[in-house]
């Protein structure tokens, strides 16, 4: 029976609750893609010019007013409920890489659906940084390790990494698939002003790209709509 998993705290929380079977996996492989900020599908142009970009996004928020841009039930897709479990954060980084710098906040959140094998996990958060120039050199520090980055261990379990290709969110985005043994997590990053935002999906069976690629460009919209306020 899948362990219900943490999606979230450094990024999203890179770790996941206790438990066995293929629920634990999934949620060490969604934290691990969690605790990575970065983004592999835009350009160096795109990173070293986003600060500009998102003038909206610069305002750096309150813990609270951070939760408050998280996805909130009624906007991710039906049959999920909110996982309450206690997240605990993680150091864990796709293969070991030192980030450049830490986020100073991180909200997550997480989703679950269905039960046993046939449970499937969504989450979302945010990584705030001390400035637009701090998450950008987070989100390129992501995107150099995961070109060579393929193959790694979390948990104890073996996983492969690979990158898929989806939508641009925010001023520049990546999406990461890990696959172990009982868990198949796709990941996707997106920076936007002076913060690192996470969406990731998946579970014993397979994970949904579209899911990814459509709630992290919600997720990045929401974020900036609150920072402008």
């Amino acid at each position: 029976m899948l362990a219900v998993p943490v999606i979230v705290a450094p990024l999203l929380v890179l770790g996941g609750c206790g438990g066995s079977g293929s629920t634990s996996r999934a949620s060490s492989a969604s934290s691990a893609s969690t605790s990575e900020l970065s983004s592999a599908s835009s350009s160096p142009a795109t990173a070293s010019s986003a600060a500009a970009s998102s003038p909206a996004a610069v305002r750096l928020l309150t813990t609270a007013q951070l939760r408050a841009a998280l996805l909130p039930l009624d906007q991710v897709p039906a049959g999920y409920s909110e996982d309450t479990s206690p997240n605990k954060p993680s150091t864990k980084t796709f293969c070991g890489y030192k980030q450049p710098t830490l986020p100073t906040q991180t909200v997550v959140k997480t989703y679950l659906k269905g039960a046993g094998l046939s449970t499937e996990l969504l989450g979302v958060g945010i990584r705030q940084y001390r400035s637009p120039a701090d998450a950008h050199g987070a989100f390129v520090a992501l995107r150099t390790t995961m070109k060579t980055c393929r193959k790694d261990t979390i948990g104890g379990e073996q996983a492969t990494y690979a990158l898929v290709n989806i939508p641009q969110a925010g001023d520049g985005s990546i999406a990461i698939r890990i696959e172990t043994a009982g868990a198949t997590i796709l990941q996707g990053f997106a920076v936007a002003g002076a913060a690192l935002i996470h969406v990731g999906n998946g579970g014993a069976v397979n994970a949904d790209g579209d899911v990814v690629s459509r709630y992290l460009g919600r997720q990045v919209s929401r974020y900036l709509a609150t920072a402008a306020r």
